[in-house]
């Protein structure tokens, strides 16, 4: 779920004055990242003020705070995509491919908490084998409250 040292790097472009892209994927992260950025102009307009004041070490340390932010509220989407990507068909329950429902699972817990209500709640996994997976959801989303 997190992700990895490049695309932090690519993320940190915000605060270049003409940011260089290594590619369209780089770009589109930026982007996402901007979008963010912008919802925030409190937070931006505090770095700024820190790094005009010659204090970069507080300037730094918010940048890592929004960037940290940043991955917490896109985690969810992030782990999807990675199991949707890296993991496909290898996610299994004895003969049934589990990969697409552990993928929703990966998501729900960043998504509206009443959505989990539409996951399978009797999701045949073998002979008489059931997974409940609005449970499972509310287990992972309370474990990554209780993370915080």
């Amino acid at each position: 779920m997190s992700p990895d040292e490049k695309t932090i790097l690519g993320w940190k472009k915000y605060w270049d004055s003409d940011p260089k892209f290594d590619g369209p994927q780089e770009e589109n992260e930026y982007l996402e990242f901007e979008k963010f950025c912008s919802a925030r102009p409190e937070r931006i307009r505090e770095i700024n003020e820190a790094s005009t004041q010659g204090n970069i070490s507080l300037s730094e340390t918010l940048k890592q705070y929004l960037i940290t932010d940043y991955i917490r509220a896109t985690h969810g989407k992030r782990s999807r995509e990675i199991i949707e990507q890296d993991w496909n068909g290898k996610i299994k329950y004895r003969d049934i491919d589990l990969t697409i429902e552990f993928a929703e699972l990966c998501f729900s817990h960043s998504d509206d908490a009443i959505k989990i209500q539409y996951l399978d709640k009797r999701l045949t996994c073998g002979p008489e084998v059931f997974a409940c997976l609005p449970l499972i959801a509310a287990i992972l989303r309370i474990a990554d409250i209780i993370e915080r």
